[in-house]
């Protein structure tokens, strides 16, 4: 559970727009958290077995608090450059996921002593998987892998080999990416004195209300373009907790409730999603992995 609450003072008004983002977005994540433990992803390497669940997820959460901490002290700079990792994580936690789901089997097989077993038939991109889930993609000898696999445009190029996250992102998607991508550099790169001065509260005080709606307008398309991408690749993830609830209750779930979606992620939709395309909601309702129901 999210236990962190987000206080301003009388003095602290331009922040109530972030305040109630920063709220919204990590009501979310924490539901699509809760999913991804009860739907765990198992990934073998070589060594051992490892469960995929929330935990980048649970990080990128932690990221937003952080984001709103800078903004309370008037480091946009460094809340811009902490939108970026939020940005690069969440995207790592898809490339991760797909390329689980789409690993590739070999048929069984007979062995010597005439048992039959089942052998994986890895890929450089589920190597390279591995050793992230090893700890040892930091290693110097990881470093072609690093290059090859673990850069936020790669993950993109990865993702977009899916047909539909392709259509999706050409036709609704591609004009907001770039336009966070050049910001998110400009702050990461410092491409201007402007860019360093965001950092100097003195400097930027009178542009507090300015600063945040740009955090705001940020940390919102970043949840656009991550929503709309786990929507095809992971669309249970974002189910609501009907169908479970009923189960615990020892009750009979009502029909078709394990493809409800979350009140939050439906609401963000309504919004966020919307105000990119309305058709961009009609393509996610009628295109998402799982057949989840986006009303």
């Amino acid at each position: 559970m999210f236990y962190h609450t987000l206080e301003t003072t009388e003095d602290e008004e331009f922040l109530l727009p972030l305040k109630e983002t920063v709220e919204q977005l990590t009501g979310m994540l924490e539901i699509i958290s809760e999913n991804a433990c009860s739907q765990v992803e198992v990934n073998e390497t070589s060594n051992r077995i490892f469960f995929y669940r929330g935990e980048i997820i649970n990080a990128s959460m932690n990221t937003l608090l952080s984001v709103w901490e800078c903004c309370k002290l008037g480091f946009f700079s460094d809340a811009f450059t902490l939108l970026r990792k939020f940005r690069d994580d969440l995207l790592q936690y898809l490339f991760i996921c797909s390329t689980i789901e789409e690993r590739t089997i070999i048929p069984v097989c007979d062995t010597k002593d005439g048992s039959k077993i089942s052998t994986h038939n890895k890929t450089p991109r589920e190597k390279a998987i591995d050793t992230w889930f090893e700890n040892t993609l930091a290693d110097d000898d990881h470093k072609r892998v690093r290059n090859d696999f673990f850069v936020t445009s790669k993950y993109l190029a990865h993702l977009k080999k899916n047909e539909l996250i392709f259509d999706c992102f050409a036709k609704y998607l591609e004009p907001l990416w770039e336009r966070l991508d050049r910001d998110l550099n400009n702050y990461v790169h410092a491409n201007g004195r402007k860019y360093i001065y965001a950092n100097k509260p003195n400097l930027v005080s009178d542009n507090s209300f300015e600063m945040v709606e740009r955090v705001v307008s940020t940390m919102r398309g970043i949840m656009v373009v991550f929503i709309s991408f786990l929507m095809l690749v992971r669309g249970s993830l974002a189910c609501s907790d009907d169908y479970v609830s009923y189960l615990d209750m020892d009750m009979t779930p009502p029909d078709g409730s394990q493809y409800r979606i979350a009140p939050g992620v439906q609401e963000f939709i309504d919004n966020d999603i919307v105000r990119v395309s309305k058709e961009l909601k009609s393509f996610l309702n009628k295109n998402n992995k799982y057949g989840m129901q986006i009303e």
